[in-house]
């Protein structure tokens, strides 16, 4: 039992690593292309120093904080997945209540993504301004 349980793991292991590896490097290749091949209008408005934490906050997300997402991810799947059919099978009268539990969380996450891009956005800005001003000291 326990050699099964250890091939389950260490093959999950092994597969979460290497599709994230091959993620990882599409998006920084998608992001170095977008980057490279930008209208020089844009480099001319926004100053390079913007543009340098944008990507290098962009590039330490892809690099450290993307692995543990697609790992949270899976491993949340996996319990929403088994506890859905768990209850659908016991309690089948529950569905209208899971369904309405599931589009409350997707009409509020909707709301939460809008409102921490744009948090995210003045936390950059904010960062960058006081970066200039210690410069200058």
């Amino acid at each position: 039992f326990m050699t099964i349980y250890l091939i389950i793991v260490i093959s999950g292991t092994i597969f979460l690593t290497l599709n994230h590896l091959r993620a990882v490097k599409k998006i920084f290749d998608e992001f170095n292309t977008k980057v490279i091949f930008s209208k020089m209008a844009f480099f001319d408005k926004t100053p390079v120093g913007r543009i340098v934490n944008r990507y290098s906050e962009d590039t330490f997300k892809i690099d450290d904080e993307f692995a543990y997402d697609i790992q949270l991810l899976s491993n949340t799947s996996c319990v929403f997945i088994t506890s859905f059919f768990g209850m659908v099978l016991l309690i089948p009268w529950f569905i209208p209540a899971i369904l309405i539990g599931v589009w409350l969380i997707y009409y509020y996450q909707d709301k939460y993504r809008k409102a921490n891009r744009e948090i995210q956005r003045l936390l950059l800005v904010n960062n960058s301004t006081l970066a200039l001003s210690l410069i200058h000291i």
